[in-house]
């Protein structure tokens, strides 16, 4: 596993009470936002699962994305390819 694929890994999984919790749902939500940004019920459930200092660090500039900015990146994703669908298929 590389480092990066690591670091995507922590990412997606939080700790509590110092076991690994099963986090599919908060995944799904991200999944549904990718999905369709356009769904105001899809940005809703994605704001509500992130922390309020979330930062995207995924494009390889070397700078972050506040939780804002980066749903104003992804906004014209559902025009660009309408029929895309990401879902959650296994978390180890």
């Amino acid at each position: 596993m590389t480092i990066k694929n690591l670091a995507l890994s922590f990412a997606f999984v939080s700790v509590a009470g110092g076991t690994w919790a099963d986090d599919t749902a908060t995944v799904q939500n991200f999944y549904d936002l990718l999905s369709n940004p356009a769904s105001q019920d899809h940005v809703a459930a994605f704001e509500a699962s992130i922390s309020d200092d979330w930062e995207s660090i995924g494009d390889y500039s070397g700078s972050s994305k506040s939780s804002d900015a980066f749903l104003g990146q992804i906004g014209g994703f559902g025009k660009l390819i309408p029929d895309l669908e990401w879902s959650v298929q296994a978390m180890y």
